[in-house]
């Protein structure tokens, strides 16, 4: 199916409506993978999907109400931090919980998120040798 403003949908639908898995294409470049239901992104309210932004920018996991929420890896497009990773735990589009920093020169972060900030986190270099540590949201 192709709209008039130039987005697309491909995949499964019933009645005219996308309806099971399918890739919403917006013109903007945006686009949406994941299940849908009478012509709704199930993310809509409870799913999982991948999303990806114009400038390549992709999170995979876990939504809720069209918010990253849940388990998902969130993969940097194009811009300066291009390539790196945020894989964990996701509360209302924020790293929440458990999770890694994943930077592509081998070096990471791993540990406890909040609200999107460090929280206890401990940072490694390439060889696994510790280079940095956030204890309660306080860099050490």
């Amino acid at each position: 199916m192709t709209w008039v403003n130039g987005d697309s949908f491909q995949g499964q639908s019933k009645n005219g409506k996308e309806n099971g898995q399918g890739k919403m294409s917006r013109e903007n470049g945006e686009s949406f993978q994941g299940k849908y239901k009478d012509g709704e992104a199930l993310a809509a309210s409870v799913g999982n999907g991948t999303f990806i932004w114009p400038n390549g920018d992709t999170y995979e996991g876990e939504w809720k109400d069209w918010q990253q929420h849940g388990q998902g890896t969130l993969t940097y497009g194009k811009g300066e931090s291009e390539g790196q990773k945020n894989v964990g735990e996701w509360q209302n589009n924020l790293q929440h919980g458990q999770g890694t920093w994943i930077i592509p020169d081998g070096s990471k972060w791993v540990g406890e998120m909040k609200d999107g900030r460090d929280w206890n986190t401990t940072g490694y270099d390439e060889a696994g040798n510790i280079n940095g540590k956030f204890v309660n949201g306080v860099e050490k």
